[in-house]
């Protein structure tokens, strides 16, 4: 048992050495912290809905949109999915879990299939501003085959704020 506490002392000393002198040395360098939203989203356009009081940025291959009916304000609309927002008595449903958004809390609801065989997803925001007590950012997609677009909306989602 002493001998093998002392081989284990051995290796971790070896290790410790190794990674200390690469470090030193300048052959290792830390890749640094990792990108925030900010850099990922330079570029992109902010919509604000000042009635509502909340804002969102999107990228460059989405257009602000008069086309869904019953929103809130405008949409945002790519060739292959909507943004919209919505008045809601209730969160989108079903619920899948509590999220947190800039320190926002919000339901997102499970990701469905729509009629036009793409997905309906969601999340939902408490707000006082709506009359019917939440306010829905739904994304959509009007077509099989996006189903990986959610990850774009996901991030699109991440830059949603309440304003003042």
């Amino acid at each position: 048992m002493n001998k093998l506490k002392g081989i284990l002392i051995i290796i971790l000393a070896v290790l410790i050495g190794v990674f200390g002198y690469l470090y030193l040395s300048g052959k290792y360098k830390p890749t640094g912290p990792l990108k925030k939203v900010s850099d990922e989203t330079a570029g992109w356009k902010t919509y604000t809905n000042e009635k509502y009081g909340f804002e969102i940025k999107y990228p460059p291959n989405y257009n602000v949109s008069n086309l869904r009916d019953g929103i809130v304000g405008k949409s945002l609309e790519s060739k292959y999915s909507f943004i919209d927002f919505s008045d809601l008595q209730k969160p989108y449903g079903p619920v899948n879990k509590s999220i947190i958004i800039n320190g926002i809390e919000g339901m997102e609801s499970k990701i469905l299939g729509n009629m036009d065989g793409g997905i309906d997803y969601g999340v939902s925001f408490k707000s006082q501003k709506t009359q019917n007590g939440y306010l829905g950012v739904g994304f959509l997609t009007n077509a099989k085959g996006y189903e990986s677009k959610i990850e774009e909306f996901k991030e699109i989602l991440s830059t949603f704020k309440f304003i003042k």
